[in-house]
C-alpha cells in the first residue's frame, strides 16, 4: 500500500514500538509471573498479593501519563489563548465590514421604493381629503 520506502519503514518502526513492543512485554511479564508463581510454590495469596502491587504500579505509571498529557495539554491551551484573541479581533473586523457593505447595498437598494411609497403616502394625504 505505501509505495515510498522511507514511509514503510517509517510505518514498520511504528508498528513495532506502539503495537508488537507492548504486547510482548506484556506478555513476557505475564509468563514470567506465572513461571514464579509455580516454580516458588507459592500460596495463592501471595501471588494476588505481587498481582496487586504489579497492578498499582501499572495505575500509578498510567496516571502519571495522563498528568503528563493534562499538562501538556494546559499549556498548548494556554498558547492558544494568546493567539486567538487577536485572530478573533481580525475575523470579526472582517466579518464587521461585510455586514456593512451589505446593509448599505441594501439601503442602496431600498431607496428607491422607499421615496416610492412616501411619494404615494404624501399624494394620498393630500389628494385624499379633496375626494
Amino acid at each position: 500500500m505505501l509505495r515510498n520506502r522511507r514511509a514503510r519503514r517509517l510505518h514498520a518502526k511504528e508498528t513495532l514500538l506502539q503495537i508488537v513492543l507492548p504486547v510482548a512485554t506484556v506478555g513476557a511479564l505475564m509468563v514470567t509471573l506465572v513461571l514464579l508463581a509455580t516454580s516458588t510454590g507459592a500460596s495463592v495469596a501471595a501471588v494476588s498479593q505481587v498481582s496487586t502491587i504489579l497492578l498499582a504500579g501499572l495505575m500509578m505509571v498510567l496516571g502519571l501519563i495522563v498528568l503528563v498529557a493534562l499538562m501538556l495539554g494546559i499549556l498548548a491551551l494556554a498558547q492558544a489563548m494568546h493567539w486567538l484573541p487577536p485572530q478573533a479581533f481580525r475575523a470579526q473586523r472582517a466579518i464587521q465590514k461585510v455586514n456593512s457593505k451589505a446593509q448599505r447595498i441594501s439601503d442602496l437598494a431600498a431607496r428607491p421604493v422607499l421615496s416610492l411609497e412616501s411619494w404615494r403616502s404624501a399624494a394620498e394625504r393630500v389628494f385624499g381629503r379633496w375626494f
